[in-house]
């Protein structure tokens, strides 16, 4: 298994606003910001059109378990020389094989994520690209500098995480087949 690094949270900074071109909004994520313990929304279906992600998430002839559309995940690792992470999906319901996130570990912008009762699955974890989370990010709801995260200064709670990680092999995400 590659080395996983878990880094503090960034310093405090100013979202970048929309640009004033017209052009599609900025990334809502700065690589910067790519640290365990990071609660990001992500478009899970432009990950698939790019190709480079990869999950442990259950996948038959007939079903493909991996999250689908806008999704919020947990940064669990990352991996600074392979330019990754290692997240895993939230839910808001509890599911066979799921484990509910404790309250006094979530910080940062708090609507929807405080007092809302959310599960992670040891049966789903991504591993994606720094470049394709950013590029995916740009549906974040959250300021930069006020982001929401999971046991940020709790480096066992994430490994932990981790370490419940389904032992199911690794599979590239694609496209969802129409």
């Amino acid at each position: 298994m590659r080395s996983l690094v878990l880094r503090p949270p960034p310093p405090v900074h100013r979202r970048r606003l929309l640009s004033m071109s017209g052009r599609q909004p900025m990334p809502a994520i700065h690589e910067e910001e790519l640290v365990p313990g990071l609660v990001v929304q992500l478009d899970t279906s432009r990950l698939r059109q790019l190709g480079n992600s990869r999950t442990n998430a259950e996948k038959t002839r007939s079903e493909d378990r991996a999250v689908i559309g806008p999704h919020s995940f947990v940064v669990v690792a990352t991996n600074p020389e392979d330019r990754s992470a290692i997240l895993c999906p939230v839910f808001s319901q509890w599911a066979p094989g799921s484990l509910k996130l404790q309250e006094a570990k979530k910080s940062g912008f708090l609507n929807n994520w405080a007092s809302v009762e959310l599960h992670f699955s040891k049966w789903q974890h991504w591993e994606i690209p720094y470049d394709d989370i950013i590029a995916c990010s740009d549906i974040e709801n959250t300021q930069h500098g006020a982001r929401r995260h999971y046991a940020a200064e709790n480096a066992e709670t994430l490994n932990s995480i981790l370490r419940r990680m389904s032992r199911s092999p690794w599979i590239f995400v694609t496209a969802v087949p129409v």
